[in-house]
């Protein structure tokens, strides 16, 4: 809840923040909101999301540093940042597991 104070009425009222991005509380921060966005990020082995050598996720091009991220904020949020990188790799080390749990 956000409490509100208008300085020229006085006035103070309760709204609720929105999340414009996405209404569910879900994990669409890491795998993505949209169909093209989750191809991107996925590798389609193992069950596992793209990384490069250093357990980072994709850039966008090769001649910037930023990722391809769902989160508009995540480029420039160091916070927001390193918590997707975290969700990225703890899926990887799930998925890791269950492919060795079932051999694949």
């Amino acid at each position: 809840m956000l409490l509100e104070f208008n300085l020229l009425t006085r006035e103070t009222r309760m709204s609720m923040p929105v999340n414009v991005a996405s209404h569910f509380q879900d994990a669409s921060i890491t795998y993505g909101f949209t169909k093209e966005s989750n191809y991107k990020l996925r590798k389609y082995s193992g069950g596992r999301l793209k990384m490069d050598a250093s357990g980072l996720y994709p850039q966008r091009d090769l001649n910037t540093r930023l990722f391809v991220l769902e989160a508009s904020a995540g480029n420039s949020n160091p916070v927001l940042s390193s918590l997707i990188t975290l969700f990225f790799r703890e899926h990887n080390r799930r998925a890791a597991e269950l492919a060795a749990a079932t051999g694949r």
